[in-house]
């Protein structure tokens, strides 16, 4: 039991760290970032760079 709660400690700090310096557009393994972010974060640059070129 003691090896678990020193494990989910140290998860929480490094999730802390990991988010904080992480790319806001980076989407592969991250709490809270679906599949469906990714793509809306897509959507919405190819609409914007078209938007600019038009």
């Amino acid at each position: 039991m003691k090896d678990y709660v020193m494990q989910a400690l140290r998860w929480l700090a490094l999730a802390i760290i990991a988010e904080s310096t992480a790319d806001s557009n980076s989407y592969g393994f991250r709490r809270d970032c679906s599949t469906a972010d990714a793509l809306q974060q897509g959507f919405n640059t190819r609409s914007w760079d078209g938007a600019a070129a038009g």
